[in-house]
């Protein structure tokens, strides 16, 4: 079983990380000799830990921003399992197998699409390339709605004066769990959402006074986020996440 893009772009990163532990020994050993002869200079150590607050910071944004990547590349695997097994059914149902009409093939090339492009996820290192994974999120949640949107055409309550091979579709689509997909796609939004959000809020929580002041967008941006209503105002406040720094 091949390791998903999640799981190499980590060990890429352990790999680099540990290629770069000698240097990092030595650019220590120069830090300390720089502290030592400027130890009597009172604004050089200052300068110094502030340069090192700076960068705790940086690490803990890019946290949250590889949590956001983790978590959504996470929800996207499991709306593509449950897709998957969703097409496979649909593909050998007898109701709709000898049904050769436009409405069945659009299902069958829908529920067949990959949502998604893994290759995507091999190239993000940082919130520097926050513009990959905000393109995989709308081509993704686009993907998403689409199909969505297909399934729910032919439900019950949507079927005012059905066809015989509506009527086809939808018993094929129920029996083949199309509608639990649905839920299942609800459901793993609605807790990658909750879960990203306290993510934030946490990270937004231990800013300092100072470090709030210098990031009135991200603050603001959860402020907005926690009070999002649905599915659409999610997705756009998400949207919006990436543009923050």
């Amino acid at each position: 079983m091949s390791a998903s893009p999640r799981a190499a772009r980590h060990s890429d990163e352990s790999s680099r990380s540990s290629s770069s532990s000698s240097s990092s020994e030595s650019s220590e050993e120069s830090q300390k000799g720089r502290n030592k002869r400027s130890s009597d200079d009172g604004s050089s150590v200052s300068s110094s830990s502030s340069s090192e607050s700076v960068e705790d910071h940086k690490a803990k944004f890019e946290k949250v921003f590889n949590d956001f990547a983790d978590k959504y590349y996470d929800f996207v695997k499991s709306v593509n399992d449950k897709r998957k097994s969703v097409a496979k059914r649909f593909n050998e149902n007898k109701l709709v197998s000898k049904l050769e009409i436009v409405a069945v093939e659009e299902l069958k090339m829908k529920l067949s699409t990959k949502i998604g492009a893994d290759d995507v996820f091999k190239n993000i290192e940082n919130s520097e390339d926050a513009a990959l994974i905000s393109r995989y999120f709308k081509n993704s949640i686009v993907a998403i709605t689409e199909l969505s949107d297909l399934i729910l055409k032919y439900y019950t309550d949507n079927l005012k004066k059905p066809s015989a091979e509506e009527i086809l579709i939808q018993e094929a689509l129920e029996q083949c769990d199309a509608y639990e997909l649905l839920e299942k796609v609800q459901k793993s939004f609605e807790d990658f959402c909750k879960s990203f959000g306290e993510k934030v809020r946490d990270y937004v929580k231990h800013l300092t006074k100072t470090e709030k002041a210098q990031e009135t967008k991200i603050v603001k941006w959860y402020d907005e986020f926690k009070s999002t209503d649905g599915f659409s105002d999610e997705v756009i406040k998400l949207s919006e996440f990436f543009s923050i720094n």
